[in-house]
């Protein structure tokens, strides 16, 4: 199957149950959950070391060479350096990420192969992926075969 023109929306509801799918049960990371907003995703979670660390997160949406790119645009968190949550959290994605073929993790960038994951859930497709918005509640995209 190749998509030749489609609009399809995510809503937070499918993207907190692909993270409670995808997020291993033994990651460090607790009580994660996404939220869209018009910058992009906002996860949160939580971190627990003496005490609970919670943690915010913003990821700037694109897509490019087909497939959706994620980046780690802000992390704001309380009680805890900056740099090692953040080792903490793109840890957690980067082990997540060993055991699935689509999920690519490079410094601050996950690159999600969208054509691959729906393979592997036992649907050949090209979706052609051509642009991503955030919108309150839901993330748009876009796919479709250039026209000539």
């Amino acid at each position: 199957m190749e998509i030749l023109a489609l609009t399809a929306t995510i809503s937070e509801q499918v993207l907190n149950e692909l993270v409670a799918r995808y997020l291993p049960p033994d990651s460090p990371v607790e009580e994660v959950r996404v939220a869209v907003t018009p910058d992009g995703l906002v996860v949160k979670g939580e971190y627990p070391l003496l005490v609970t660390v919670a943690f915010e997160t913003l990821w700037e949406l694109s897509v490019a060479q087909g497939k959706l790119v994620a980046h780690l645009a802000r992390l704001r968190t309380l009680g805890m350096p900056m740099m090692v949550l953040k080792s903490v959290v793109l840890g957690a994605i980067a082990t997540a990420a060993r055991s699935e073929d689509w999920i690519e993790v490079d410094k601050d960038t996950v690159r999600l192969d969208i054509d691959r994951a729906l393979t592997k859930e036992g649907l050949r497709a090209r979706t052609n992926l051509t642009a991503v918005r955030c919108e309150p509640g839901l993330v748009r995209v876009t796919a479709g075969k250039a026209t000539r």
